[in-house]
């Protein structure tokens, strides 16, 4: 459960992008950025930027650097969440050893 008054934050992303019209799903992308700012201000936080992806390349430079992006999200929000050691806590204890026990993630070094 959040608390009343957080503010989530929201990274847009679209997949389909090796048979979709990059420029015209972009723009539309970016209509629908807008239109969810509107209605969500002050309880959402969307991200600046949007990922349009082919999902079937996991090594594609677009997946390269959403990977990036969502990392240097999570450090972001880790600073945040440090003056809040208890929400945190329970979820790190569940989350790290599965990620330390996946040889591909880069996320936590061993």
């Amino acid at each position: 459960a959040s608390r009343p008054g957080a503010i989530h934050v929201m990274v847009i992303v679209v997949s389909r992008g090796d048979v979709c019209d990059r420029d015209k799903t972009k723009a539309i992308t970016q209509g629908v950025v807008t239109q969810l700012r509107s209605k969500f201000k002050g309880h959402v936080d969307i991200q600046e930027r949007f990922f349009l992806l082919d999902c079937r390349k996991s090594q594609s430079t677009e997946m390269v650097e959403l990977r990036d992006y969502l990392s240097e999200l999570k450090k972001e929000k880790l600073q945040t969440v440090k003056k809040y050691p208890s929400l945190i806590q329970p979820v790190t204890k569940k989350l790290l050893p599965r990620l330390r026990s996946d040889p591909s993630t880069k996320l936590v070094k061993k």
